[in-house]
């Protein structure tokens, strides 16, 4: 399974990459701005998606930009949107074609159970 993290937190996201490859997902890949992340999405056509709502907006946009990317380009991927306000921004992800919401911030752990029930259903 192919997986990309979108995240501006530098630190964070590549703590989460690390964890992911060492628990199993070796095809994980970390961007840190929007434009990165659609040039990515468009060569790599990732399976799962886990993106950082709150990205400063660049050439391509916000976070919420990038998954209208995503939903054009692969819209068979998963898409995980995060970010730390979840009263303004779960309903809003979820509407514009996000498949799961998750609050930051968040233990690895729970990144890793949403990814492995999606690979386990054959959703990714």
């Amino acid at each position: 399974m192919r997986i990309l993290l979108v995240d501006d937190e530098v630190e964070i996201a590549d703590l989460y990459v690390r964890y992911l490859k060492r628990c199993g997902f070796p095809e994980t890949a970390v961007v840190h701005t929007s434009q990165d992340a659609v040039e990515y999405i468009e060569q790599y056509r990732p399976d799962f998606v886990v993106l950082d709502i709150s990205l400063g907006a660049d050439s391509q946009g916000t976070g919420m930009d990038v998954l209208a990317r995503v939903r054009t380009t692969v819209p068979e991927s998963r898409v995980c949107m995060m970010s730390a306000y979840r009263d303004e921004h779960e309903k809003l992800s979820l509407d514009l074609g996000a498949h799961v919401f998750i609050a930051k911030p968040f233990q690895p752990d729970v990144l890793l159970e949403l990814i492995k029930a999606a690979d386990r259903k054959g959703l990714a």
